[in-house]
C-alpha cells in the first residue's frame, strides 16, 4: 500500500483492487512543497508552505498512522523550511536543505541540515550542507544520503539548475563531493534499485 499526501487531502493506493484509490483522514494542515519520510509504520510530513500563505515556510511536523488512520502533532523542525528532501538512516529523519521565506519573490536557499529521532520526538542540528539549495533530491545508498541537484539562492526559479551530487555520512556528521550528474536537474525525484540511483 502506498500514501499519497499533498495539501490537505490523504488518500491510499493498493494495488491489484478493482479501485485501488481510498480517501483517508485529512493532513491537520494543508501544506505544499513539504517532505515525507517512512519509519517503522508511520509516515512523518514535515514542513512545506501552508495553503493559505504560499511565500512562508512551516516548521510543522505531522505523524500519520494508517493502520489507525490517524494524525499526531509532533516537535516542530528548528528551521522553517519548504521545497527540501528528508531521508531515513537509523530510524532518523534527516531534513537537508531547501527554502525560507521567499524575499522580492526568491525563496532564501539554505544548508542546514537537522535531524529528527521519532523515538524522542526531538530535534538535532547537524552539518551544514556544503551547498545552499532547494528543489533538490536525496536518497540513501548503504547508509549514505546523497543530495543531487536543485536550484542555489542566487538563482531565480526555472534558472541556474544545479548537477551537484554531495553526500552526507550521519555516522561521522561529515559531508563530501561527488561526480556531477551529467545533467543539471530541479524539482525531480529519485529512486535506488540494487544500489544505484536514478
Amino acid at each position: 500500500v502506498s500514501f499519497g499526501l499533498g495539501l490537505t487531502g490523504t488518500i491510499s493506493f493498493a494495488q491489484g483492487q478493482d479501485s485501488p484509490w481510498t480517501q483517508k483522514a485529512d493532513m491537520p494542515t494543508g501544506r505544499k512543497s513539504h517532505a515525507a519520510s517512512v519509519i517503522g509504520d508511520k509516515i512523518y510530513i514535515m514542513g512545506g508552505r501552508d495553503e493559505t500563505s504560499p511565500s512562508f515556510a512551516e516548521k510543522l511536523v505531522s505523524e500519520y498512522d494508517p493502520t489507525l488512520d490517524l494524525w499526531t502533532t509532533k516537535t516542530s523542525m528548528p528551521t522553517s523550511r519548504a521545497a527540501f528532501s528528508s531521508s531515513v538512516v537509523n530510524g532518523k529523519v534527516y531534513a537537508i536543505g531547501g527554502g525560507r521565506d521567499q524575499v522580492k519573490g526568491r525563496m532564501i536557499g539554505i544548508s542546514i541540515v537537522e535531524e529528527y529521532d521519532p523515538a524522542t520526538d526531538t530535534w538535532v542540528e547537524k552539518k551544514d550542507m556544503p551547498t545552499p539549495r532547494l528543489g533538490h533530491g536525496t536518497c540513501v545508498v548503504d547508509g549514505k544520503i546523497y543530495a543531487m541537484g536543485g536550484m542555489t539562492p542566487d538563482s531565480v526559479f526555472w534558472s541556474g539548475l544545479r548537477d551537484i551530487v554531495e553526500v552526507y555520512d550521519p555516522g561521522t556528521d561529515t559531508w563530501s563531493t561527488k561526480r556531477k550528474m551529467r545533467t543539471a536537474r530541479l524539482w525531480f525525484s529519485t529512486s535506488v534499485v540494487d544500489g544505484k540511483i536514478y
